[in-house]
Formats: C-alpha cells, structure tokens, sequence
C-alpha cells in the first residue's frame, strides 16, 4: 500500500513538473511558446517607474512560468520614442492559452527622445543590459528606487553621456535630484560623466542668466535706436 501511495505521488509530482514549464523569457518568445506586446503605459508618456505594460498570450496548453529579468532592453519600433530597460525582475505565471498585460518597471535609456505613451509599440526583448548599466540596475532594485528621478538621470549618465551641468540647465532634475544622482553612481563605483566633474553648475547657471539679461538689454537699446 505505502509502495503505491508513493507512485501515485510520484507520477503527480511528474506531471506537475512538466505541466508548468519555467523557460527564460527571451527563449520563451523565441521559440513561440508565448507572445508579448509591449506599449506605454500612460497617456502623456513618463520616462520610468510602471511606464511600460507587457501583455502575454500563452500560445500552449500548457502553464508556463518565467520571469521578465531586470535588465533586459525593450526596443521601440517608433525611432523617436526611447528604448527602456526593465529594472525589477517580474515574475509570471501564465494558464494554458491565457492572456496576462501586467505593468513592468522600466526606465528610458535615450535622453534626446520621447518618453513612450500608449501608443508607442516596443519589439519583443532579445538582448539584456551588461556592465556599468546592469551594474545600477541592481542597485536600483536592491534600494527600491523604482520610482526615482534622480535614478533616471544616473541612467542616462550612463547611456547618454548626461552631465550634471546640462541636467540642471536643460531642465532634467532639480540640483538635489542630481545631487541625489551622484550620490547612486558613486555608491555604485560607476565613473561616468557625473563622476567627472564639467564645473560648478549653479555657477555656470548664473552666468548663463547674466549673459541672457545682457543680450535682452542689448536688444531694447537696438530697438529704441531704430525708432
């Protein structure tokens, strides 16, 4: 009796253990086991946090289990729109032919395009983030900065050569925001163009209003001549 209660639990734990596969995700998709569509997630468009929505269709009968891992790169099909990386891991569980649309983390990774809205289609992931760019990923995680700004813009220091002079200038972050920034790159061990410091932004800030104020002048005192 103890021989065939043991058999039955055994073959029980086999067909469980086929029934749910747990293929890595890229492979998943390559091998058509299921298909993803990826867009934005919001109207106006955001360049991280949930900015980005999966949905899933199982194309088996059978359950499949996987994870969409942090860093891998999502490629947009619109070339004005910027490519994203994943940055926290999202596990899923997929029913036999079922249809899942999660959001995923993500954050943008090319600083002179749009954000992605709803209407920006993403191709399905086939390549993941390596070195100093996976390297913050993982510290993004560990430290819950999902959601951060200043994360956002060690990101694009990374992958866009941003400065802290021209994040400040052009409007990026606020000077704690990239402040903050810093703060993650060196914690990270990750020199970069912040780690290198291109001068103090507050003054180049100043000056750049100064000289503003006197091309402004200039200009009236033109015109006042010329009437």
């Amino acid at each position: 009796m103890k021989h065939l209660v043991l058999s039955i639990l055994l073959i029980l734990l086999y067909n469980f253990s086929v029934a749910i596969e747990r293929p890595d995700f890229i492979k998943a998709v390559a091998d058509n086991k299921i298909t993803p569509t990826i867009v934005g997630s919001t109207i106006s468009g955001s360049p991280y946090g949930e900015a980005a929505e999966i949905s899933i269709q199982n194309e088996t009968g059978e359950t499949i289990e996987t994870v969409l891992e942090k860093g891998t790169i999502l490629e947009s099909e619109n070339p004005d729109t910027q490519d994203l990386v994943v940055s926290k891991d999202l596990p899923l569980q997929v029913g036999p032919y079922e249809y899942l649309d999660p959001p995923v983390s993500v954050f943008c990774i090319e600083i002179n395009n749009k954000a992605p809205t709803i209407f920006d289609f993403y191709k399905p992931p086939s390549r993941k983030a390596t070195g100093d760019l996976m390297k913050l990923i993982d510290y993004i995680d560990r430290n819950n900065l999902h959601d951060s700004r200043s994360a956002q813009l060690a990101v694009w220091s990374i992958t866009d050569d941003l400065t802290m002079n021209k994040a400040i200038i052009d409007g990026y972050g606020s000077s704690s925001e990239v402040s903050s920034a810093k703060s993650i790159l060196d914690n990270c061990n990750i020199r970069n163009s912040f780690s290198n410091n291109d001068g103090n932004p507050f003054i180049i800030y100043f000056f750049g209003i100064i000289l503003y104020c006197v091309f402004i002048v200039f200009i009236l005192k033109f015109i006042t001549k010329a009437i």
